[in-house]
């Protein structure tokens, strides 16, 4: 289970999950221990989890009603890990019109699709 320290990493999940093309979040749960847990499905190959904790913030209102991933955009920036919706994201260009992820850390697992 991999954790997101260096830019190598990003583009290790990003070729993983083919940079979350057709993929959709099937699972949102905010763990008792303070870590919110993802689950995304509908991405080529496999289904992803993955695992946000430490200054944890994120919204996900864009996304209900039309929950497709066509790209993302993952960073790191001032000791954060960002996870966005689209691509070519920066900081900066972050607003309620996106559905993101941003914590301290950031952790995945790839789960295999049979046949995959």
């Amino acid at each position: 289970m991999p954790e997101i320290k260096t830019q190598q990493d990003i583009e290790n999940l990003n070729w993983a999950v083919n940079n979350f093309h057709d993929g959709y979040i099937v699972k949102e749960q905010l763990q008792a221990d303070g870590k919110l847990y993802l689950k995304f499905a509908g991405l080529w190959g496999c289904q992803l989890e993955v695992w946000f904790w430490g200054d944890l913030e994120y919204d996900t209102s864009s996304v209900q009603d039309n929950p497709y991933w066509f790209g993302s955009t993952t960073l790191l920036a001032d000791g954060f890990v960002y996870l966005l919706d689209d691509e070519y994201m920066t900081v900066a260009k972050i607003t309620s019109d996106y559905c993101y992820f941003k914590a301290r850390h950031m952790q995945y697992h790839l789960i295999p699709q049979e046949g995959s």
